[in-house]
């Protein structure tokens, strides 16, 4: 019997280790998240409302939103919203606010507009941080960060971000990307950076960003439709984004509709299951 028994485990043994292999070079699995980012024109100015912002972002059934221009106090008017939009009580989030005055590292005075990311999905960690690339507005950009736990066990780092404008201030955005970069990359899961950056593709800050992330809208559309009204009404260029490093990009749309003076961008993300821990031979 033991010489049978340990005929069967050779046997045994080549079926289990060409298991492993197959499952290691199978393709993977993959979740898809949908996520919505928009400028709210100072949390709906007129002629616009939060209501209607609310509509159309819960239209996209979005799993993450990211907000730039919006007023601390509706962070939560935003987030019941979308609560009752789409029949729930799961979104939750986090928000970080701008420095008005201050030097590195202390804000000695924020501001009331706020950068939010808000999500329907479980979360395991929030952090406001600010970045010290002054502007025409602020001292310091906030960035709000969300680390969510997808149900496969995935993290993914949500970034909302809104860069130093006017134009002029391209030296700034330039530096705000590249601390950007530095202190995002301590985080080695997938990310994904959305929100206004107040530049066009082309330009020194995007491209300096697009070396680590990828254009959700560049990796699969031609052109550069507009996301910003110009003062004559029409939308001309491009500055804002969702950016992603570790997912791949299934869509991405800009829906023309009028809820700000930004368009938002709809993008549809594949986050890949974590591969099987290996035990240490």
């Amino acid at each position: 019997m033991a010489r049978r028994g340990r005929a069967f485990t050779r046997h045994l043994v080549p079926i289990v280790l060409v298991l492993v292999i197959a499952a290691d070079v199978a393709p993977r699995r993959r979740v898809a998240l949908t996520v919505v980012t928009l400028n709210t024109k100072a949390g709906g100015e007129r002629p616009w409302n939060v209501d209607d912002q609310v509509a159309a972002i819960a239209a996209e059934r979005p799993d993450i939103v990211f907000l730039q221009e919006a007023a601390v106090q509706q962070f939560d008017r935003y987030r019941r919203g979308l609560n009752e939009r789409l029949h729930t009580d799961a979104w939750h989030g986090a928000l970080a606010r701008h420095c008005r005055r201050g030097r590195a590292p202390a804000c000695a005075e924020y501001t009331g507009e706020a950068v939010m990311v808000l999500t329907r999905l479980a979360s395991d960690a929030t952090e406001a941080r600010l970045i010290w690339a002054p502007g025409d507005y602020w001292q310091a950009r906030g960035i709000a960060r969300l680390a969510l736990r997808l149900d496969s066990g995935a993290v993914v780092q949500a970034f909302s971000c809104h860069l130093p404008a006017p134009q002029m201030a391209m030296d700034a955005r330039a530096k705000w990307a590249e601390d950007f970069k530095a202190w995002a990359r301590t985080y080695g899961e997938v990310r994904i950076v959305a929100g206004d950056m107040n530049d066009e593709p082309t330009s020194p800050p995007i491209a300096s960003i697009a070396t680590e992330y990828v254009d959700t809208w560049r990796a699969l559309n031609a052109g550069d439709p507009g996301t910003l009204q110009e003062a004559d009404g029409r939308f001309l260029k491009r500055v804002d984004y969702v950016f992603t490093a570790g997912a791949s990009v299934r869509a991405a749309r800009i829906p023309p509709v009028n809820i700000s003076d930004h368009r938002p961008v709809v993008a549809t993300l594949e986050v890949p299951w974590p591969r099987m821990e290996r035990a240490n031979p």
